[in-house]
């Protein structure tokens, strides 16, 4: 996907990597390999192969910026999702890493951890009282914040 990009506009100054996916919330217990596969594979593995193939491209040019979209269940945890926790969890980690190993190069990596959103991922498969606390911004209050503090969208600027 970065050769598209760099063969389009010739180079590759800032990359969004934005994956997310979920199973329906359960037990830890009740947990599959296979959701826990699918949870990997989308949301930790793609970050992590979508950043090797654009760290090089960066790299020629002298610097870039990545920001990987990870979740506050990658920080904190979230009960019944232990999947897509552990998924999350890997993104930060990769993104702390790729941060470290190559800040250096002036290639600054970041993730960014946004609170609930209210999409079909979240709201579908829960009890409804969950489902209705999501979309209402009582997830936010729940946890100490407010609305405005779980952003529902990222800006972003391209100077010049």
């Amino acid at each position: 996907m970065p050769e598209c990009t760099v063969a389009t506009f010739g180079r590759l100054d800032i990359a969004v990597n934005n994956a997310g996916v979920s199973t329906l919330m359960k037990s830890l217990l009740e947990v599959t390999e296979e959701e826990m596969d699918l949870n990997f594979n989308i949301n930790a593995k793609s970050v992590f192969f979508d950043m090797k193939h654009q760290i090089p491209h960066m790299l020629k040019r002298g610097g870039g910026t990545i920001l990987n979209v990870a979740s506050m269940a990658g920080l904190n945890g979230a009960p019944k999702l232990a999947p897509y926790v552990a998924a999350k969890h890997a993104v930060v980690g990769i993104s702390k890493t790729a941060a470290l190993e190559f800040a250096r190069k002036k290639v600054r990596v970041n993730a960014i951890c946004p609170f609930f959103s209210s999409t079909p991922m979240v709201t579908q498969g829960v009890a409804p009282e969950v489902a209705e606390l999501v979309v209402s911004g009582g997830a936010d209050e729940a946890h100490g914040g407010t609305r405005r503090d779980g952003q529902h969208n990222v800006a972003y600027h391209r100077p010049g």
